[in-house]
């Protein structure tokens, strides 16, 4: 024990004043009260802190004071009863009959519960029933006072639809404004909510024949009026009326597009090119000054490229006609009258930053090289066939050799001898007519391929016949290779002017030619320097079979 006592002695001076202080308080509690976790109340802990704070004599004394005022307390409670016993009699006989009494009035509560839920029903009801009879004699009396504003407002809807039958946008707008602040003012409003219903059944039919108008041949003061009108409508941000608006004139523009008659292909080029030229400055001219440049802070899309997106759509179309029906135009002189107009079109649409020229020549030089490629090839074949025929030397012929050319570069009258060889010059007569009406100068060397390999093939089925080593083969080949083909060339040289010589397909060849023309001063790109038809070699099998 002392060992025990010495380690607590030692673990009490290992803390500090306040811990031994909480340490001791802990323990005074559990003397007092029987267990340490007794929770003090203010009087409780007061009296714990003077005690505490006694001396060791007044504590020893403590215990015998507190026993002293016990027995002085239980001696004052004994006196006090003694001295109020007929008070204490009359309190007790007072409590049994409050008690009686109470009992008496929970029988009567209970009684009086089971009838008011009864009680109250009929109250509901009547209350009920006189709350409806005020509220519709109150509604009447304010609808008697009310009655000619509420025909108004009833008629509104009707007012609307006349306003917008009739075009009276301005006198529509008005109304529809009207009935928006009212529907604002009473959301709820049965009434109301059935006028507004009405109303934006007639706005949907005003915004229905706003997009009609806008589908017609409008001007730019009724442009800016259909457009004022969009946007006082509300229906739209800018963005959207923008497409709005160029969707509506598009869909114009095809439908005047879509009636001009397909039956003739020139007709309808020329017709969709003045067409487009008239319509699209004007849309254009009337979106820019309907829209301004800048975009708004809400409408992030560049006016810029809307329009612009728009106009190559439109472009695209039109191209899309050209590679369409221009194959079905053979006169050399409308396609030359179409090409001007097309440039003239890229050339207007060039004012306002659409100029598409560079994308129609590809398009026509296709069509130029096709159709001299269709002629020539096929007057080629037919000559062809007929060399599977016996050649005959018609002799008749020869009375139209005196006969005075009044054209220099008339065929010489000697092909009449050779039929086939008539026909072929005349077809590729008609070629060349067709394309001096229209010969750029970017397909020159392509007709002159053209040219060349038609040539080729004629020669090789000439020279194919050798076998026959007839009289009639040989001066077929003879008038071949000295007057058609030659002709033929010099033909090619008048439609583009130059030489009429054709690039050497082996690259050092090529090389060659150039150094010699360059050192003869000549250029090798100029309009009256061309590389044409090199007439030696095309000639040489055919003045091989002559020499035969």
């Amino acid at each position: 024990m002392a060992g025990v006592g010495s380690a607590s002695s030692l673990a009490m001076e290992d803390m500090s004043p306040a811990e031994q202080e909480s340490l001791f308080d802990k323990h005074v509690i559990e003397v007092l009260f029987g267990t340490a976790d007794h929770e003090l109340d203010a009087e409780e802990e007061e009296y714990l802190a003077s005690l505490t704070a006694m001396p060791l004599d007044s504590l020893q004394r403590e215990p015998t004071r507190l026993a002293d005022e016990c027995e002085k307390i239980s001696s004052d409670m004994e006196q006090l009863a003694y001295e109020n016993y007929s008070c204490f009699v009359d309190s007790s006989e007072c409590i049994g009959d409050v008690i009686t009494q109470l009992h008496s009035v929970d029988r009567h509560l209970d009684e009086m519960d089971k009838a008011l839920p009864r009680l109250a029903g009929v109250c509901r009801n009547f209350s009920d029933k006189a709350k409806g009879i005020a509220q519709e004699r109150a509604s009447n009396k304010i609808a008697l006072s009310t009655h000619a504003q509420l025909v108004e407002l009833l008629e509104v809807p009707q007012w609307m639809q006349t306003c917008v039958r009739n075009g009276f946008y301005e006198e529509s707008l008005q109304l529809q404004a009207f009935v928006a602040r009212l529907a604002k003012k009473f959301p709820d409003h049965p009434i109301v909510q059935g006028v507004v219903k009405d109303v934006e059944s007639s706005t949907a039919l005003m915004l229905s024949h706003l997009h009609q108008q806008l589908r017609t041949n409008v001007q730019l003061p009724a442009c800016l009026r259909i457009i004022g009108f969009l946007r006082r409508l509300g229906l739209y941000s800018e963005a959207e009326m923008r497409v709005c608006f160029l969707q509506s004139r598009d869909l114009w523009l095809q439908s005047i597009v879509d009636s001009i008659p397909t039956a003739n292909a020139y007709t309808f080029l020329n017709k969709l090119t003045d067409t487009s030229r008239a319509h699209l400055f004007d849309i254009i001219t009337q979106y820019r000054a309907i829209f301004t440049d800048n975009p708004s802070a809400s409408s992030p899309i560049c006016d810029a490229n809307m329009l612009h997106s728009w106009l190559v759509h439109r472009i695209q179309k039109y191209l899309d006609c050209l590679k369409a029906f221009l194959p079905r135009v053979t006169d050399g002189g409308s396609l030359s009258n179409l090409l001007d107009q097309a440039m003239y079109l890229g050339m207007s649409l060039g004012r306002v930053g659409a100029d598409f020229r560079s994308l129609l020549p590809p398009i026509f030089e296709q069509h130029i090289v096709s159709m001299f490629a269709t002629a020539v090839g096929g007057a080629t074949s037919a000559c062809i066939d007929a060399l599977q025929q016996p050649l005959v030397h018609t002799e008749s012929a020869r009375g139209y050799r005196s006969m005075s050319r009044g054209d220099a570069h008339a065929p010489d009258q000697e092909l009449l001898d050779f039929p086939p060889l008539a026909v072929l010059c005349n077809a590729y007569l008609g070629a060349f007519n067709e394309l001096r009406q229209c010969a750029p100068l970017a397909v020159r060397e392509r007709i002159a391929r053209v040219m060349e390999d038609n040539i080729r093939t004629f020669t090789a089925a000439v020279v194919a016949r050798s076998h026959q080593k007839s009289d009639e083969l040989k001066s077929f080949a003879k008038m071949s290779a000295t007057i058609l083909i030659p002709y033929l060339i010099e033909c090619l040289r008048h439609v583009y002017g130059g030489s009429t010589r054709l690039p050497s397909k082996d690259k050092a060849a090529a090389a060659e030619e150039k150094r010699v023309e360059a050192s003869k001063g000549r250029g090798s790109s100029g309009a009256g320097t061309w590389v044409g038809l090199d007439g030696e070699s095309l000639v040489a099998p055919l003045l091989v079979l002559y020499q035969q």
